[in-house]
Order: structure tokens, then C-alpha cells, then sequence
């Protein structure tokens, strides 16, 4: 439940009930499917106890119900839909169906206002969208364990797709690479399926001191940096580095799956030097702790300057073009809580002549899926006017 006058807003009710999904290593759409059912009536009674209450003590009616509306499992978000257009009916308001990724886009604007609202500042009449933080147009890089997108947001309803995930996600690979690399007792213990976050906790378990991190000038010697081998024998090259003409670096693409195949396979067989290639035989014991922590830093520093790549191409291409630059790149969704990522990104902006791009990310816990980003995007959406039918139903692939 959000509560918005003028720019500012503040949260009053935000929680979230997550299904327990360790048992399978990942999301299991029919126990995420149960969970919804058993708790989300419950959830939403809870929350009507802190709508604010009238002059004659009655809880106020909200001005509009907000809900994903995709993209996503059908059968997860037919029960939120269910739930937000019963809402609408009783209550005689409009409704709002949000796009699940625009939401993530936005977020880092319902920030602001959040800090608005903390500062005691501008609870006046409503608009005055400019004021919010980033300004359009931006870039936006939305990464989780499905979506892997860079995103040219020109107005509120306006995203277009620059680049896109050919196989897998980041958050996905991260997951895959974790498993593959973290010590078994560890991700048995963790009582959560979040295995990325283990992963970077594992490789910098001191922080962003340990970061240690060089970034490069030109993409071309990053590429060149990720072919040199450790000191274990094993590297991690960018992926669409090369081909058979020469260098891909300028392809809009990314890509993640090798990365993920490659730490697979240097994990359970090890690497021949001699050959520059993975043993012929599984490893007859685990992985060492100290080449897994340095496995687990190379690999997630080929991914997140893979990232880098495609952004700083971006905003390259649109100097070059004499068009509107963008000013901020909005980093969202779930993996962008990771700090190395955050630390890389930033500090290959400055290295490649980007330092006056803002790098703008929301607090960690509104990095990952949460119901305040979709009633802020309703917000949005519900000042400019926007309304949904009745009968929309969920997309499972929302371009």
C-alpha cells in the first residue's frame, strides 16, 4: 500500500511471503503456484489494516488497484490478477495491469520519492513527473534470473529493447555457475535458492575490499584479458569475442551459457594445462576452496563486463549518432543487489570516458520482485491516465 502526495510517496504496508523452493535448487512453478493460493488472500486482509482511516474512523478506499499483469508464469499471475480486479470491483476503482520489467525500470524514480517523503519535502498537489530521478530518457539494464535486456526508456510507456539474452539470463547463469562452483555444503546450507548471492558472498567474503578490480580502456584488451589463463590454467573468455573474421565485440548481444558450461567443466574435471583443456577424467576430489573463490570472482567478472560492453557500445553509438544521450543507466531487477556488478559497471563507465553518466540502482530490497514497484508504476501510469480492462488476462512473453 502506497501513499502518494505531490513527488513524494512512502510505503505503507510492503511485505512478501516466498515460497520454500530449496528442495529443488530454483523456483518450482507449482509450489510458487500453491503458495500464491494459500497466502495471498491472507496477505492482502493484513495489509487492509494499514490503509489510513478517515475523519469518521472508516479505512479510506485507494484510488486505483495495481498488479502484474506480466510477463511471467500465466498460472502464478491469473491468481494476482484474480485477487486485484476483485479488489477493483468491491471497491469501485479503477484497475491497473503493469508491466513486470517497466516496473523494474521505474523503480529507482519511486526512490526518490520515497526520500521525498523522508525529507519532509513536496507533499503538494499531484504531477510534476520531471522531477523524479532518473529523467527520461534513460538507459536501463534489467537483470534477474529470467531477463537479461538493455532498454532505451524514453517515456513512461515507451522501452525499447537495444539488446537481448541469446540464450540465458544473468541471473540464471550466476545461479548455474554457483552450483557448479560453491563448495556442497554451502549451498546445502543455505536455506535459500538465491545461490548467486551465496556465490558473491563466497568470492568477497570481506567485501568490496577485496575487489581488486582493473578496468580497461578498450573493450578489445578486456577481451583480451578475460583469454589469459589463471594460475590454475583455466581462463574465462567474453563471450561473442571472436570469430572466424575477427573480433565480435560490436555484436548487441549477450550471452551466458558458455560461461556457464566452461566453469561446469573446470569444476568437475579439472584442467590439463598441457592441452589448455578440462581433464579427460572427473576430478577424484573437489575442487580446492581457493581455486573455487577464484573461479567464482573470474566468472562473474567475465559476465558483468559482458554487460559493460553492450552499455558503453550504447551510449558510444548514440554520441556518435548526434542523438540524445542518455544521462543515467539504471541498473534493475534481482541481480543488480550484486555490489561487484555495481562496482564493475561504474568503474568501467569512468575508465571509457562515461563518468558523468549516473549510475542509478534502488535500495537492495527493492532490487528484487516486490509489490512496491508495481504500485509505483500504477501510480505512474494512473496520473497519466492510463486504465486497464477487466479482462486482461496474464502474458507469459510480454515484448
Amino acid at each position: 500500500i502506497l501513499e502518494k502526495k505531490g513527488h513524494a510517496a512512502r510505503l505503507l504496508f510492503n511485505e512478501r511471503i516466498t515460497a520454500d523452493s530449496t528442495r529443488y535448487r530454483g523456483i518450482h512453478p507449482v509450489v510458487a503456484l500453491e503458495s500464491h493460493e494459500e497466502n495471498l488472500a491472507s496477505l492482502v486482509q493484513r495489509a487492509l489494516g494499514y490503509l489510513p482511516s478517515t475523519q469518521n474512523g472508516e479505512r479510506q478506499v485507494p484510488d486505483f488497484v495495481s498488479v502484474t499483469h506480466g510477463p511471467g508464469m500465466r498460472s502464478n499471475l491469473n491468481v494476482g490478477l484474480g485477487v486485484a480486479k476483485g479488489l477493483s470491483v468491491a471497491w469501485g476503482v479503477p484497475f491497473i495491469g503493469v508491466h513486470h520489467m517497466q516496473a523494474h525500470a521505474l523503480t529507482p524514480r519511486l526512490s526518490t520519492a520515497l526520500k521525498l517523503w523522508d525529507a519532509r519535502e513536496d507533499r503538494g498537489t499531484v504531477g510534476g513527473v520531471g522531477k523524479y530521478s532518473p529523467s527520461f530518457p534513460f538507459l536501463t539494464v534489467l537483470v534477474s534470473g529470467r531477463h537479461t535486456m538493455l532498454v532505451k526508456s524514453q517515456t513512461l510507456t515507451d522501452h525499447l529493447i537495444l539488446a537481448n539474452t541469446t540464450d540465458i539470463a544473468l541471473g540464471d547463469a550466476l545461479d548455474k555457475i554457483a552450483r557448479a562452483v560453491l563448495p556442497s555444503e554451502l549451498v546445502a546450507q543455505s536455506g535459500h535458492t538465491s545461490y548467486g548471492a551465496i556465490m558473491e558472498k563466497f568470492a568477497f567474503p570481506n567485501g568490496p575490499i577485496e575487489y581488486d578490480y582493473v578496468p580497461v580502456e578498450d573493450m578489445r584488451k578486456g577481451i583480451s584479458r578475460s583469454q589469459q589463463p589463471s594460475r590454475f590454467g583455466w581462463a574465462i573468455p567474453m563471450p561473442y569475442a571472436t570469430h572466424r573474421g575477427g573480433f565480435k565485440d560490436k555484436s548487441m548481444d549477450f550471452s551466458f551459457s558458455g560461461i556457464d558450461s566452461r566453469c561446469k567443466r573446470i569444476s568437475e574435471y579439472g584442467w590439463d594445462t598441457a592441452q589448455n583443456k578440462p581433464n579427460k577424467n572427473l576430478r577424484i576430489t573437489p575442487m580446492a576452496v581457493e581455486e573455487s573463490k577464484l573461479l567464482a570472482r573470474k566468472a562473474m567478472q567475465t559476465c558483468f563486463e559482458h554487460l559493460s560492453s553492450r552499455i558503453i557500445a550504447t551510449l558510444e553509438a548514440e554520441k556518435d549518432a548526434g542523438t540524445e544521450v542518455s544521462e543515467s543507466v539504471v541498473l534493475s531487477g534481482g541481480v543488480a543487489a550484486n555490489q561487484y556488478l555495481r562496482h564493475i559497471l561504474r568503474r568501467s563507465l569512468d575508465a571509457r570516458g562515461h563518468s558523468t553518466v549516473s549510475l542509478e540502482s534502488p535500495p537492495i530490497h527493492l532490487c528484487t520482485d516486490n509489490a512496491a514497484m508495481i504500485a509505483w508504476t500504477g501510480c505512474e501510469m494512473f496520473e497519466a491516465g492510463y486504465r486497464s480492462d477487466l479482462r486482461i488476462r496474464g502474458i507469459p512473453e510480454w515484448g
